[in-house]
């Protein structure tokens, strides 16, 4: 069995030298850095971009949940005529009867 096994790390592209018996690393060999493919103007359209994303949907998120109480309404409504509509239905088990 190797002594040393190698390892690249999926996140970073790393490779780490790691004793098999004990676990340590041994040494730590970072990975070729990458040229930037943006300009500074590009990555500053992109972040307004990300700011205009994040902004749209906050307001969704407000948005749904200022109907949240009607839709929940509706759907306990919804659930209640069933339920008059068919008394044979099961009732749901008690935490008692869990036991």
């Amino acid at each position: 069995m190797a002594k040393t096994l190698r390892i690249r790390c999926p996140d970073c592209g790393a490779t780490l030298n790691v004793d098999a018996k004990t676990g340590a690393v041994l040494s730590h060999e970072r990975p070729a850095r990458r040229a930037a493919g943006l300009d500074l103007g590009q990555a500053s359209a992109q972040l307004r971009r990300q700011e205009d994303e994040r902004n749209q949907r906050y307001a969704e998120a407000v948005e749904q949940h200022r109907h949240r109480d009607r839709i929940l309404g509706q759907k306990f409504d919804e659930a209640v005529r069933r339920a008059r509509k068919d008394p044979n239905l099961p009732l749901p088990p008690r935490d008692i009867d869990l036991d």
